[in-house]
């Protein structure tokens, strides 16, 4: 007896198992709209209220459920059902690098919300976020796995520029991939363009 699915029955499993995803978001969200009473929405605020705070709870959680990807879903999950802001969840390394300044992290649109212009707004927040704190150096760069040529092109159109090419990893249960590094050179100028199509 074979192991080895045809190209057809993984289309149907990689369907199958995107379409439960997407069906158990909907549920959390659902979920975390019944649930989101002014406490949880309160203890959120107090957990997020600034960077440092922010980064200790979502490495807590991230700890605690052994998952980051948990955790993304989690922080998509508070944005739609309104009970965490886009600022709160992005996560933004000030000064991480000589050269090109702030590290952006964890920028990540699940796939069914792609194309709502979520990623152009998170994107336009922590621009606008990094030149209220750094106002004399809004240098930023982020990382985007080189397979990934859809995110390739929207940074690109939001004025980012591939600077470096390196491999990346390894990466939560093993590998390695080449990551693409983009950056930008001033922030302020990305905010005004962003906000310009709004």
């Amino acid at each position: 007896m074979s192991h080895e699915l045809d190209l057809a029955s993984m289309i149907a499993l990689i369907a199958g198992g995107l379409a439960l995803f997407l069906f158990g978001l909907e549920l959390m969200t659902a979920g975390l709209k019944a649930l989101a009473g002014s406490g949880l929405q309160t203890a959120l605020a107090k957990l997020t209220a600034d960077r440092f705070r922010g980064l200790l709870a979502g490495a807590f959680v991230t700890a605690l459920l052994n998952s980051s990807t948990i955790t993304t879903v989690l922080m998509v999950g508070f944005v739609s059902a309104g009970l965490m802001s886009l600022n709160q969840t992005v996560h933004m390394i000030l000064d991480e690098d000589p050269h090109w300044g702030t590290l952006l992290d964890n920028l990540h649109v699940t796939y069914g919300l792609k194309r709502h212009g979520i990623g152009r707004r998170l994107l336009t927040e922590a621009a606008r976020e990094l030149v209220q704190r750094c106002p004399a150096d809004s240098r930023f760069y982020l990382w985007v796995l080189a397979q990934n040529t859809v995110t390739q092109a929207f940074y690109a159109s939001c004025g980012g520029t591939r600077v470096e090419t390196t491999l990346s990893g390894p990466f939560p249960g093993g590998g390695r991939a080449l990551s693409h590094h983009m950056a930008w050179p001033d922030a302020a100028v990305l905010v005004s363009t962003l906000s310009r199509g709004e």
